[in-house]
């Protein structure tokens, strides 16, 4: 799917990360293995929530930033972008609208969407704000705890995934053009996949039985299963394309596009694609600080690095779980962003 909209902007973006810091260097694995894996991943420190804190909070921190600069009765919209919820009902977007005490005219709803489940969720909000004539102000919450859903034990998981949450307010414009290229090819659902846990295959107490896989990789099927292999060969074969597509939409061309702010998967992931499409030095990276945090990787890149990022022709870029592909190119060059760490 292409869309174009001409009348919504991203004006503010918060991210918040957890306290409890975690090297990768003291993993509870053999010095040949670490050493390995964190070459491959690049990721030397990740930020992840602490046995008692769930995303909530982090994201209520966040809004109350919001807050400060304009009222909160002005939320026509809220919108959840999560693959961890806080319950698997009621929608984190209807609590949120409580807990933040939002007018009840506001819709809330959540998205149940990976690796490129921001650039979904801005799509979202911009069509709302495109047609819709009552609402003018959206706010966009993108969270994830990975950790909280990895087996510890997995080599695959274990050195990559870190936790984050963060709001992006969307407003209504005059004139402020953006691009968007949303795909998906569902036949490689099998290769990302938390298996247990849904009506599909409920929880039970085999699903918590620690198995090892064809690999010698330690694995349970209420936790994470990822075959990285195949996630790789998706993503070297898909994002080209895609993001060709978004040229394409746009008349431009990758000289143009001042930066790609693509989604922090994997060191050796990136740094091929980078290289594959000729955009190495417009590419910032962060992953060796925070690791893969799955949808808010991207804003999260954006708060941490502003300098590089807030660029008048950037291109943001989606790719993962669901074999899902999310893509657009956007004015960030007025917007706001803020990073700050937990504040319990």
């Amino acid at each position: 799917m292409k869309i174009t909209y001409t009348h919504a902007a991203i004006s503010r973006i918060v991210t918040v990360i957890p306290n409890q810091k975690i090297n990768n260097h003291d993993l509870p694995f053999d010095d040949k293995t670490k050493k390995k894996i964190i070459k491959m991943t690049g990721v030397e420190t990740r930020h992840v929530l602490d046995e008692k804190t769930s995303l909530l909070p982090l994201y209520i921190q966040a809004a109350q930033e919001i807050f400060k600069t304009i009222d909160p009765q002005s939320i026509d919209a809220v919108i959840v972008v999560s693959q961890t919820p806080e319950y698997r009902l009621p929608t984190t977007a209807n609590v949120l609208h409580g807990l933040l005490d939002l007018k009840k005219d506001a819709l809330a709803f959540d998205i149940n969407q990976g690796c490129s489940g921001y650039i979904y969720g801005l799509s979202q909000a911009f069509a709302l704000l495109e047609t819709a004539s009552d609402i003018k102000r959206i706010l966009l919450f993108d969270g994830d705890a990975i950790s909280k859903i990895s087996e510890p034990e997995n080599k695959s998981t274990a050195f990559l995934f870190g936790d984050a949450a963060s709001v992006t307010l969307c407003e209504r414009t005059n004139d402020s053009k953006s691009y968007f290229v949303l795909k998906s090819d569902g036949h490689g659902y099998t290769n990302l996949i938390v298996p247990d846990g849904g009506i599909a295959s409920p929880l039970c107490a085999n699903s918590y039985e620690k198995q090892s896989d064809e690999t010698g990789n330690t694995t349970s099927a209420s936790t994470l299963y990822m075959n990285g292999t195949e996630i790789f060969n998706f993503t070297v074969e898909e994002v080209p394309s895609l993001l060709e597509e978004v040229y394409t939409l746009s008349n431009q061309t990758p000289e143009m596009i001042d930066v790609f702010c693509l989604h922090q998967a994997n060191r050796f992931m990136l740094d091929f694609l980078a290289d594959k499409m000729g955009i190495a030095h417009k590419t910032p990276i962060n992953i060796d600080r925070y690791g893969n945090s799955s949808s808010v990787s991207i804003p999260l890149l954006i708060c941490d690095m502003p300098e590089v990022c807030t660029r008048s022709h950037a291109l943001l870029a989606g790719f993962g779980v669901g074999y899902s592909m999310s893509a657009a190119l956007l004015d960030l060059s007025n917007t706001q962003t803020m990073l700050k760490g937990f504040e319990a």
